[in-house]
């Protein structure tokens, strides 16, 4: 049990640190009120650019849609990096800075969530999903 605590407090003051983080840049909003899964938006910047930098510095979030916003999870390995919430930081305002000069522009980033809600007009798409559903639930 000690040990658990001593963990998870690791983890909350880490992901505590990263939200600072995130609210230390103006161009972006942080959803929900988060304990260790940090999730983001921005109403001045295309957040999927933010994510094409961000790889760039090799962080991986999961970029969601409706709205537009990118989640992370802080968990045991984040605790043991030296320097992690200074890097992060550093690089999500590098990441903004970077979003504003492609204004206009098209992302690499693809939101995969909610792709369902956009088969509607893609007959080809929707077949080889059921298809693919059809398989995968066949008794």
């Amino acid at each position: 049990e000690e040990g658990y605590l001593r963990e998870a407090k690791a983890i909350k003051d880490v992901a505590d640190a990263m939200i600072q983080g995130v609210k230390g840049i103006p161009e972006l909003t942080l959803i929900g009120n988060p304990t260790f899964v940090i999730s983001f938006r921005s109403d001045d910047v295309d957040i999927y650019h933010v994510n094409d930098f961000m790889k760039t510095r090799d962080w991986r979030f999961n970029v969601l849609q409706l709205p537009p916003a990118m989640h992370f999870c802080v968990t045991m390995p984040q605790t043991f990096v030296p320097g992690l919430v200074e890097m992060f930081a550093n690089d999500l305002k590098e990441g903004v800075a970077y979003a504003k000069t492609k204004a206009g522009t098209p992302a690499e980033t693809a939101a995969i969530y909610g792709v369902a809600g956009s088969m509607e007009g893609n007959q080809t798409v929707r077949e080889m999903v059921f298809g693919l559903f059809d398989y995968l639930y066949a008794v």
